[in-house]
Parts: structure tokens; C-alpha cells; sequence
């Protein structure tokens, strides 16, 4: 289970029984209805890849006016809020032949490591990025959910500010002493209540309202909805808050935010000034696990055999490299638990940041604190 889920969380997907699956849409479509009746999309993980992944529904409605359009994928509670889904099914509940079209966008991003990620979608299913448009819809249940728990806390009235201290992947982890530290420092001078949103094995910033793990993708969306705007990583959150038009501070280590996120114009990125930065996208593709330059060289070793059986098996379907990628990824599972930070990470300091989300969250109209007469 820890290496299946370091795999998801590197992007990548697994073949199931009941359908044969090719690499992308290039080759999967290929020969298929050019009017089908059924349309399928597909993208197994991760939860914000999926989440980009819907920005390709509303060209391909365009395209096919009157189909029904279903999508695949381990997280179907994302698209089944989007009003362009007919129906949002797990990657075991559908079968291939119930289709004469599927998109499959496993592998798209992974297999363009030079384009943004939207852009390497809209290649996949053959529109333009101009073509496609990010959404979220917060359901009023969720909405609900949200404040009442803001109520709870006695922070109905307050400015609030999202924020999300980890991830699942180790490159883009932030130490989590410099976050508390940050926070901290915002606090002195903005009077603003943080939400700290994300997974249980998030670090915990004390000083925050703790919702680690107590919430759902859709509870965490409506809170931030009702925030002033997100400060956190290149995780699934910021894709959430991106997708409902909410400024955004970002920590970008080893990827290019130019081609992880579209700059709305009220957004601050921070991004680390190493050498080697950016090392995804300099990698032969499929990039499936990065590999990390200047970490201790049997970490790197490791790693780069990861990446030599995950390409193998997603090039030529050869199990016995998924079974060796899957060992490698079980040795490395303290890794993936936050144990190591990254070195283009660890490179931004909190003196950095806070001089760039300071005046940020300034232009933002977040109200600063009065200091004592």
C-alpha cells in the first residue's frame, strides 16, 4: 500500500482488470468513433491533476453538443460536483467497450515534462489551453459543513487565510519549522485567522485553526471559498483554490510554477534559486519519479532505477518493472513521510517568504493589526 501510494502520488496509475488501457490519448483514440454517443475521460491521479483534468470538459462539449460525458478516476468525488459530468465513476466501475471514445490522460503531463500541465491535457484530448477552463463548485452541503465548523471556532467574522503545510511528495515539502515560523510572523503584522487544511500527516502549525484530516476535499474547498486566500505548496489545495479564482501564495521547489499553475494576476510565487531547479522538466520523459541532483547518491541511485522500471513499464507494459518500482519505492517510504526536505526547498528561507507574502497579502486587502498605543 505505501509504494502504491507513493506511485499515485508521483502521478501515476495502475491498469485495471476491465480495461486495456494504453499510454495516452493518442494512441488509445486512435481508429475510434469520430461521433460517438459515449465519451469517457480518464485520469487516475493524482487529486490535483484530476482536478486539472476537468478543464478539458468544456471543449470536448463543444466538440460533442448533446453527448454524455463520464469520468475515471481513484478520486470521483472531484468531478462529480462538476456540472459538465454525466457521471464520475472509480477506475474498477467501468468497462472500456461501453465506449466509442475515451480520453485517457494517464501518463499526458508525465509524457511532456517541458509543457504546462493544462497544456499537455489540451494536447491530449486536441484543443487549444485557450479552450479549456478550470472550475470548482462548492455543493451547499459542504458549504454548510464549512460554517458550521467556522462557527464552532468562533471565527465566522473573522479574515481568514487558508493554508496547507505538506504534501505527499518529498521534493515539495517546505521545513515545517519555517512554516510555523512564517505564520507567526504574518500574525505580528495582518490580523487574520489561519485554517490549517490538508491531511493528518500534514505538519502541524500551531496558532491555527487544526482541520487536518477532519475534513473532505469538498469541506476543504468550501473553507476555502470563505478564505481571504491560500498560502501552501504545490499540492492539490492550491489547484482547488486556483479553480475557484482565489488569490494564491505557492513554495515551488523543483517545479516551474509557470507550468504548474496560470498566474491570475493576484498571485505571488516563491521559488527556489538553486542551480538545479526545475529538475522535473529537464528529465526524459515519462517523468514519473524526479530525480533529486543533490541529494546523498544512493538516494539518487534509487531513485533513478525507480524511474528506469516505472518507464520501462509504462513504455513496454513489462510487470516484473512495476513489481522491482514498487520495492524501490517501499525502501524509500520514510522518505516520502517528510523525514528528508529537499534542497531547493530547504533553500528558501522564511525571511524570503515573508517579504514576498507580506506586501501580498497587503495588496490583498487583508486587514492589518493595529499595533498597542
Amino acid at each position: 500500500m505505501i509504494a502504491r501510494r507513493a506511485l499515485d502520488c508521483a502521478g501515476c496509475s495502475f491498469a485495471t482488470t476491465r480495461c486495456a488501457r494504453a499510454l495516452n490519448t493518442e494512441i488509445f483514440s486512435r481508429n475510434m468513433d469520430s461521433n460517438p454517443k459515449r465519451i469517457l475521460v480518464v485520469r487516475n491521479a493524482a487529486l490535483g491533476d484530476v482536478l486539472l483534468a476537468t478543464a478539458v470538459l468544456p471543449a470536448l462539449t463543444l466538440r460533442y453538443p448533446g453527448r454524455a460525458i463520464d469520468f475515471a478516476t481513484s478520486f470521483p468525488d472531484v468531478p462529480r460536483s462538476h456540472p459538465l459530468v454525466h457521471r464520475s465513476l472509480r477506475m474498477d466501475e467501468f468497462i472500456a467497450t461501453d465506449y466509442e471514445r475515451i480520453y485517457d490522460l494517464d501518463m499526458s503531463y508525465e509524457l511532456r515534462p517541458n509543457q504546462s500541465i493544462l497544456s499537455a491535457f489540451a494536447g491530449s484530448v486536441g484543443c487549444s489551453e485557450a479552450e479549456m477552463r478550470l472550475q470548482y463548485t462548492v455543493g451547499e452541503a459542504d458549504r454548510s459543513t464549512a460554517d458550521q465548523l467556522l462557527r464552532n471556532w468562533g471565527a465566522s467574522d473573522q479574515s481568514l487565510v487558508a493554508i496547507q503545510s505538506g504534501t505527499r511528495f518529498w521534493l515539495k515539502n517546505w521545513p515545517a519549522a519555517s512554516f510555523t515560523s512564517l505564520v507567526r510572523e504574518l500574525e505580528k503584522g495582518f490580523s487574520i485567522c489561519f485554517l490549517q487544511l490538508g491531511t493528518a500527516d500534514d505538519p502541524q502549525v500551531p496558532g491555527t485553526i487544526d482541520l487536518r484530516g477532519a475534513c473532505s476535499i469538498g469541506v476543504s474547498a468550501a473553507l476555502i471559498e470563505r478564505s481571504n486566500a491560500f498560502i501552501g505548496l504545490d499540492s492539490a489545495l492550491l489547484h482547488f483554490s486556483k479553480a475557484m479564482g482565489k488569490p494564491t501564495a505557492a513554495i515551488f521547489g523543483n517545479s516551474d510554477p509557470a507550468l504548474r499553475v496560470q498566474d491570475g494576476g493576484r498571485d505571488c510565487h516563491i521559488v527556489s534559486s538553486v542551480p538545479c531547479r526545475f529538475c522535473h522538466h529537464r528529465q526524459m520523459p515519462p517523468v514519473v519519479v524526479p530525480v533529486c541532483e543533490r541529494q546523498f547518491w544512493v538516494l539518487r541511485a534509487m531513485d533513478a532505477a525507480a524511474n528506469v522500471a516505472l518507464r520501462r513499464h509504462y513504455l513496454a507494459h513489462d510487470r516484473t518493472a512495476m513489481r522491482v518500482a514498487r520495492l524501490i519505492l517501499s525502501l524509500l517510504r520514510w522518505r516520502e513521510k517528510g523525514k528528508r526536505i529537499a534542497p531547493c526547498m530547504d533553500e528558501i528561507t522564511v525571511d524570503r517568504a515573508l517579504a514576498q507574502i507580506s506586501p501580498w497579502l497587503g495588496s490583498l486587502g487583508v486587514p492589518r493589526r493595529v499595533p498597542p498605543a
